[in-house]
């Protein structure tokens, strides 16, 4: 888990609670400080350290963005077996039981995800279960238009991912879709990914979400489809489709973009 400054104190530390109230509570808890902290996230930290010895913390002295903070954090992991988490997100109460259990029993996958429920701390919009994908074929096939797992929902096996080069950095701000490259990148070396059919955490999402999406968001996009692209896990036309696809609604007006992800998200 990455924390960093604007990190809301209270779903901090709900998410650190989901992750001690687990079936299978972690040996290790590796969290990664992205740069200075608020006095209230730095006073959460404290009290949980202090009650809890399975914590290693590990400092940056400046914010270097959330990719190269999942980098420094995958180094520091002592276990093979790895479960990602934001810093306000809530996983369920047999999730890591479940992820973990399934990577024992079927040695030949690299990540499992699972469906998540996104729900907004605001109460504007009601719950909606993002599902995806679960066979490997199937995987491979949708990561060529949209990221083919639910990232803060996976568990995976670190030495896979280090022998990758871990999530690559291709700018300075992916805009959140770092790990839509790590997985391409997994596929075509290769590896499988997998996707559960239950739902294993509760991931927040405010109606603001379509403020998020609009020019600045499309340049990021750019940059991860060219470096599908790059490395050859889309063809040239599957690369201007997804351009022609996204561009309408990254370019639209604010108005326009609300009323899409309101009402048909």
């Amino acid at each position: 888990m990455s924390v960093y400054i604007n990190d809301d104190p209270v779903f901090f530390q709900e998410a650190l609670d989901s992750i001690l109230n687990q079936s299978l509570v972690p040996s290790e808890i590796v969290l990664v400080k992205n740069g200075p902290l608020s006095f209230e996230l730095d006073n959460v930290i404290t009290k949980y350290i202090a009650d809890f010895n399975v914590f290693k913390i590990v400092t940056i002295d400046e914010n270097v963005g959330l990719t190269k903070a999942l980098n420094v954090g995958l180094k520091e992991c002592k276990y093979d077996l790895i479960a990602r988490m934001d810093s306000d997100d809530i996983s369920l109460y047999e999730r890591f039981e479940l992820q973990i259990s399934y990577l024992i029993d079927n040695p030949d996958i690299t990540c499992v995800s699972a469906p998540v429920i996104e729900f907004d701390p605001n109460n504007l919009l009601v719950d909606y279960i993002r599902h995806l994908p679960e066979k490997h074929d199937e995987i491979s096939n949708f990561s060529a238009w949209r990221s083919p797992m639910n990232h803060p929902c996976t568990t995976f096996r670190k030495s896979h991912i280090l022998s990758v080069g871990a999530y690559p950095i291709i700018s300075e701000n992916s805009g959140g879709l770092e790990d839509w490259a790590l997985w391409c990148k997994l596929i075509t070396k290769g590896y499988k990914l997998s996707n559960m059919n239950k739902p294993l955490l509760r991931m927040r999402a405010g109606n603001d979400l379509y403020l998020r999406r609009g020019t600045a968001f499309f340049n990021h996009e750019l940059s991860i489809l060219w470096y599908l692209f790059s490395i050859k896990h889309i063809s040239l036309l599957k690369l201007f489709i997804n351009i022609l696809m996204r561009l309408p609604l990254r370019l639209s007006p604010v108005f326009v973009r609300r009323f899409i992800y309101l009402n048909f998200r």
